[in-house]
Formats: C-alpha cells, structure tokens, sequence
C-alpha cells in the first residue's frame, strides 16, 4: 500500500498532475490550508461546470507598508495545470519580506475542471484593450474576466508575474514589459533566466533579445521585450500602470515526463522571482523610480 504524500508538498501535487483530472478539491483544501497559515482569502466569484461550482480565490499575504506589491496569478490555460500546482506549493513555504503578494491560482475555474485550453475563449487574450472601460458593461469580456479584473480594481502593484506552459516550449523564457520611465533598472527577467541556467534548468535559446549594454552588443537568450498587441493578462495590467510586467513560460515539451521537474522549476522560479524584486525593486529604489510619494501606500 503507497504510504500517503503530506497534503501541499511537491510529492502530492505531482501525484495530482500524474493523475490525469483536474480535482478542484485540490485547490480548495490548499486555499484552506494557506488561510490557516495567515494568508487572507478573498472569494472572489464562483464558475459552474455542470452545476458544479469552483471558486475563483485570491490570497494576500499579511498586509505591510510601504513595501513591494507583487502579483502572482496563473491558471488561465486548464491545461497549465503545473503552474496552479507549483505556485500553491511556493506558498507552503513562502516568508514575506519587504514584499506583500497577492495570488489568483486558478483564474479559470472552468477551463482547468475540463484540462483545456479554454472552453469557447481564450482567458489570456479575452482583456479589455481599454484599461479603464468597466467591466460591469463591457458585453464582450467573460465572466471570469470580469470577475479578475473587478477584484483588481483599485488595487496597486509594482510587479505582475503571470504563469504558463509552452506546450512546444525547448526551455523556459520571460516575456518582459516594462513601463518607459523603468527601463533603465536592471533586468529582472535576465538575472532570472541566468540563475535557473546555473542550476540546470536550459532555457529556450530561440526566445533572445540583442541588447545593447554600456556600448556593447549582448544577447540576452530567454528574454523577449513584450510589445504583444493581443489582450493578455500581462498587457492589460501594463495598461493598468503596472511598471514592471512579466509573462513566465515554463517548457512543457521539455519536461512532458516529468512532472516532478516541472514543478521544482516552477517553485524555484518563484522564489527566484521574489528574490530578484527584493533586489532590484527593494521599496526605497521602487518608490524613487515611479515617484510614489513617502506618504502614498
């Protein structure tokens, strides 16, 4: 008889990925054990699959001042289950800083119940192009959509990390979108793929940048600028006035057989991720770049 894996570790939630099904109950009891351990949860809509309801949550880690904003979300794709997976196991461990997250695991319910792309749309290109059009009557944005965007309203952040799976992808690599008055601080996403090159995660050497750095010609593989018109995640949050925006996608191809990997290259790239923008965009640096005042929050 299998001895059972403890609830939240890599080993169980590989058993989850191997299984096949996407069993909510995996998400809820997770947001529920992550509750207890301080994060607040916030229940922002329910979606149906076959009268079935599944929650789209949001988790916030213990409220600080004058600190880093960082949102983390994934789940957009139903068949970028690892994601969701590693992103919740980051947070079994995870000790805040001088940063607060805010994490939607799941922003599809719908799509990740059915381990699909999407069902009749695309979440990741579904985002109102008009930043500031409201959602409420906006008749061409989904549900879920609407649901994100709403629970975003009003809120600020400095980094947005958006999760997903390259099913053709040879390695990992960063789509970049930085505001202009940003673009002068040091590459986030460049230290990000150099460091998980250095413990052996490859990344994708067709996803590359020439960028020039004080007078040389450099090729920074594994970064790409985002100028992406469509209506992603990562454009609308720019749109917002997000400064720092980054689309992480992890190799699904690579690591078809291997679940195990793609979840520690997830894990890792998050806690590498956290650990940059504590370095790069500590909060007197960030706050000095986008001329937040000592007072604003």
């Amino acid at each position: 008889m299998d001895e059972a894996k403890p609830e939240g570790s890599l080993d169980a939630y590989e058993d989850a990925i191997i299984a096949g099904f996407r069993d909510y109950r995996v998400i809820d009891s997770a947001v529920a054990r992550l509750q207890r351990r301080g994060f607040h949860v916030e229940e922002l809509g329910m979606r149906f699959v076959r009268e079935k309801g599944h929650m789209i949550y949001m988790l916030e880690s213990p409220a600080v001042q004058n600190v880093t904003r960082i949102l983390v979300t994934t789940g957009a794709h139903g068949d970028e289950a690892e994601c969701a997976y590693g992103l919740l196991s980051f947070l079994e461990t995870f000790k805040p800083q001088n940063e607060q997250l805010a994490v939607i695991p799941v922003t599809n319910p719908r799509a990740f119940v059915a381990g699909k792309t999407g069902i009749k749309y695309d979440f990741n290109r579904a985002f109102p192009e008009d930043a500031s059009v409201d959602v409420d009557i906006a008749g061409d944005v989904p549900e879920a959509v609407k649901i994100v965007c709403k629970a975003l309203r009003g809120r600020r952040f400095d980094v947005h990390f958006d999760l997903h799976s390259d099913f053709e992808g040879k390695g990992f690599f960063v789509y970049e979108r930085l505001a202009e008055k940003t673009k002068q601080a040091k590459s986030l996403a460049r230290r990000l793929v150099e460091r998980l090159d250095e413990e052996g995660f490859r990344h994708n050497e067709e996803k590359s940048v020439s960028t020039r750095l004080i007078g040389n010609q450099r090729n920074y593989s594994g970064v790409v600028p985002s100028y992406r018109k469509e209506q992603t995640f990562e454009a609308y949050m720019a749109a917002r006035g997000v400064p720092f925006c980054y689309t992480l996608e992890f190799p699904e191809a690579a690591l078809v057989e291997r679940p195990d990997l793609q979840l520690k290259l997830v894990v890792r790239a998050l806690e590498m991720a956290v650990e940059e923008s504590r370095r790069v965009f500590y909060p007197a640096r960030i706050r000095k770049i986008l001329g937040y005042s000592e007072t604003t929050k």
